[in-house]
């Protein structure tokens, strides 16, 4: 546990009014609930549905899965981050071009306490640049295509009406496939936008440098297991929604 000795303003004007820490250290409050016997397995996880979710400790909660739980190994980044490795990112099966295999960036940290999700230039310059295309193929109305950049949200198309946001959402944007060790990790667009009244933000920005972050955006629509035990991660399709738990 962790005490705040400045508060500059940033849980002001919304409920939660803290953040709590799981990094992948011996710290980890998981890691002391299961030295003083609180919970029976050392491991928890994360299942994001767009409103709410479920956190899990100490066991898997297989009554949200939509499919058989994929474990692949976990890998610590700059000591403390869980990350994952990804082979390649495909759209129609097509690799992204700026996405090289076999290079430092490879390993992706996962950040639920973030809410979008960031990736290197050359990665979300393409991803971007699919998007857009997208949308220019729907704007054949004038109902998207109004792109403006939101310093909060990232890229953002605006609409006319929620029925075309609906429609381009469901229609038009693609799905990414982050192929892990193993796993196809199937990003839709029902996941990655944010949905703010007649504007869709893609829930991903871009950082400078190689490394990139897996954050909440990425998480919806998944269980994800954190196996501190056996240093795992678990990942399955899963629905999210408080009546799972």
């Amino acid at each position: 546990m962790r005490c705040t000795i400045n508060e500059n303003k940033l849980f002001l004007q919304q409920i939660p009014n803290g953040i709590m820490g799981l990094s992948n250290s011996e710290e980890n409050f998981v890691e002391i609930l299961y030295k003083l016997s609180a919970i029976k397995r050392n491991i928890f996880s994360l299942c994001f549905a767009q409103l709410g979710g479920i956190f899990t400790l100490g066991e898997i909660n297989n009554k949200t899965h939509l499919e058989k739980m994929t474990f692949l190994p976990s890998e610590k980044i700059r000591s403390r981050l869980f990350g994952v490795h990804v082979k390649s990112i495909l759209v129609k099966y097509k690799k992204l071009k700026g996405y090289k295999e076999n290079i430092s960036y490879n390993y992706f940290h996962i950040d639920s306490g973030t809410t979008i999700s960031y990736f290197s230039d050359n990665i979300f310059d393409e991803i971007l640049n699919l998007t857009k295309e997208k949308c220019r193929k729907f704007n054949k109305t004038d109902t998207c295509g109004k792109y403006k950049y939101n310093t909060i949200f990232g890229p953002c198309f605006h609409f006319d009406i929620i029925n075309d946001l609906n429609y381009a959402v469901k229609n038009y944007w693609p799905t990414f496939h982050f192929i892990l060790d193993g796993y196809d990790y199937k990003w839709t667009p029902e996941r990655y936008i944010l949905n703010i009244t007649v504007v869709a933000c893609m829930g991903f920005d871009h950082i400078y440098g190689s490394s990139s972050t897996f954050c909440s955006t990425w998480i919806i629509g998944h269980d994800i297991v954190l196996d501190r035990e056996n240093n795992l991660l678990g990942f399955a399709g899963a629905d999210c929604t408080e009546k799972k738990k």
